[in-house]
C-alpha cells in the first residue's frame, strides 16, 4: 500500500468477496468432512471424506489471505489477482458471464488508482 492512497471501492468489494468465499469454503470443507464421515463406520470413509473436504479448507485459507491482502494493499496480492484472473479466463471459456467478470477484474486491476493502492 502506498502512503496517502485510499483503498479503491472495488478493491474493498473484492476483499469482502474473498472473505465471504473463505467462510463458504470453510463451511463446505467442514460439512464434507463431517457429513461423509458420519454416514459410515469405516475408517476409509473418514479418509476419503477428508480428501474431499481438505481442498475446500485450503481454498478457504487462500481466500482469507487474499482478502486480507487486498484489504491491506499488499503488492503481492495485485500479482495474484492478475494471475488468478488470467487462470479464470482460461478455465471459464465456456460461460460468457465468467469471461466478462474476469475481464472486468483484469481491467480494474490495471487502473492507475488500484495499482497505486497495491504499490505496483
Amino acid at each position: 500500500m502506498a502512503e496517502g492512497v485510499n483503498r479503491p471501492v472495488v478493491v474493498t468489494i473484492l476483499a469482502v468477496l474473498e472473505f465471504i468465499s473463505a467462510i463458504l469454503c470453510f463451511i463446505a470443507g467442514a460439512v464434507m468432512i463431517a457429513g461423509i464421515a458420519s454416514f459410515s463406520d469405516f475408517e476409509i470413509d473418514f479418509i476419503s471424506s477428508s480428501l474431499v473436504g481438505i481442498p475446500f479448507i485450503a481454498c478457504g485459507l487462500l481466500s482469507l489471505i487474499m482478502g486480507y491482502g487486498f484489504w491491506k494493499g499488499w503488492s503481492i496480492m495485485w500479482y495474484l489477482g492478475v494471475i488468478f484472473s488470467i487462470l479464470g479466463l482460461i478455465f471459464t471459456f465456456i460461460t460468457i458471464i465468467g469471461l466478462i467478470i474476469y475481464i472486468l477484474i483484469l481491467y480494474y486491476l490495471f487502473r492507475p488508482g488500484v495499482k497505486a493502492w497495491f504499490g505496483v
